[in-house]
């Protein structure tokens, strides 16, 4: 089975999760992804049985819904995708106005998968009040229903069973984390967390390494104190 991928968002580090999978140590126990997005280190750490159990977090609710529908429900929401995508017609921008429309005022999930795959670029915007922003892409029509069914039941089969879903800041959502636990954490976290770090008693975090990409791409190596297993990309 090809490592399945059903959110398809500019951003996403889906085809450096191979690099990536490079840093992760063996035996991981519960494998945490707290900004997860479209959860691609999730479902390469997963598809490649690297950790037992994981935890997807997100602070944006509609996300974790979309990721907690694909895996526990990934008949429903595939043939709910199917119907959203049949009902648009080529060169009409007001169908993908009308879902998006909809979205920003019911937040459902598959909506937003929906308009993912849609939008110019796969490149998702949203305004200071979470409604969603981005245009129509007039050169595709998204993912094809059958593609996406195929990656949404890949999903659910290698993760189903295996995975909580929380929402919230990362410090709720990785509350329970211990050091036998590995938390990805994307770059942009990296300053923040270094300072928040800084506030907190030695007792309670462990010195391990962590890694992430300098600008020029490169990895850097630093020294810090985490709790559990932190990795940086």
């Amino acid at each position: 089975m090809k490592m399945p991928h059903p959110v398809p968002y500019q951003g996403s580090k889906r085809k450096l999760a191979p690099i990536i999978g490079r840093y992760l140590p063996q035996g991981i126990s519960t494998f945490y992804e707290p900004f997860a997005g479209s959860a691609a280190m999730t479902i390469y750490a997963a598809y490649h049985r690297r950790a037992s159990r994981f935890v997807i977090g997100d602070s944006f609710e509609p996300i974790v819904m979309l990721l907690r529908a694909i895996v526990n429900e990934p008949e429903k929401t595939a043939n709910q995708y199917r119907i959203l995508w049949e009902g648009q017609c080529d060169g009409n921008d007001k169908y993908f106005n009308s879902i998006r429309d909809r979205y920003n005022k019911k937040r459902y999930h598959v909506d937003l998968l929906y308009l993912i795959c849609r939008c110019v670029k796969n490149a998702i915007r949203f305004n200071k009040c979470g409604q969603f922003t981005q245009s129509v892409d007039r050169r595709r029509l998204g993912m094809h229903p059958d593609k996406m069914r195929s990656a949404i039941l890949g999903v659910s089969f290698i993760l189903r069973g295996r995975v909580d879903f929380r929402v919230g800041d990362w410090l709720e959502t990785t509350a329970d984390a211990r050091p036998v636990n590995f938390l990805y954490m994307v770059d942009h976290c990296a300053r923040a967390l270094g300072r928040y770090v800084l506030t907190q008693s030695k007792n309670s975090w462990i010195h391990t390494s962590a890694w992430h990409d300098s600008a020029q791409g490169q990895k850097t190596r630093q020294r810090r104190l985490f709790k559990p297993s932190v990795h940086f990309s």
